[in-house]
């Protein structure tokens, strides 16, 4: 009830001027402001300003982004791709390199017994869908080795994984240039 006995105490309100323009009330009338009393003259500065084309801004703006968005995948990826040809690049020229090639003969020679007196040629099998018509490769699998013994006419594929010999065969090569 105090709440309203507050209100009550608050004699009538005088009613404000009307504000107009930017907020601010009329101004009473002065002397020299215009040839009737009450009327004013105001003089506004008039700034034109050019509007910039906001649609063909935006349209360079979001043709921009995207093409930003476009670039940086792009960066990232060539060099991710760059990295991958590099490393697999490496990695072939260790397999290829003379202590693999060692290594192999080793590994191979504690499972049988191999022909001396000759180096053999190394290679790996790395798509075993290409060699699935020759025989000899039917229980082929990728990454396994295949030692060639060009004077001694034998050919042993070598699995590394398992560390066992997958298969072992003479080979028959016919020369065209022997009668």
């Amino acid at each position: 009830m105090a709440i309203f006995k507050s209100f009550a105490n608050q004699g009538p309100k005088t009613p404000q001027p009307i504000k107009r323009g930017r907020g601010r009330p009329r101004k009473t009338e002065q002397a020299g402001q215009g040839s009737e009393p009450s009327t004013q003259i105001v003089q506004s500065p008039t700034v034109r300003t050019t509007k910039l084309l906001l649609p063909v801004n935006k349209k360079w703006f979001y043709a921009g982004l995207v093409l930003i968005l476009a670039i940086i995948p792009t960066i990232y990826f060539y060099a991710q791709n760059k990295n991958t040809e590099k490393k697999l690049s490496d990695l072939q020229n260790k397999s290829q390199s003379p202590s693999t090639l060692d290594e192999v003969v080793k590994q191979v020679g504690k499972l049988v017994i191999l022909p001396s007196g000759e180096q053999p040629t190394l290679a790996t099998v790395s798509d075993v869908a290409k060699l699935q018509s020759n025989p000899f490769f039917a229980g082929a699998a990728n990454g396994d080795k295949l030692l060639y013994y060009n004077k001694a006419k034998k050919a042993i594929l070598y699995r590394p994984s398992l560390n066992k010999i997958v298969e072992m065969a003479p080979l028959n090569s016919t020369d065209q240039s022997s009668p």
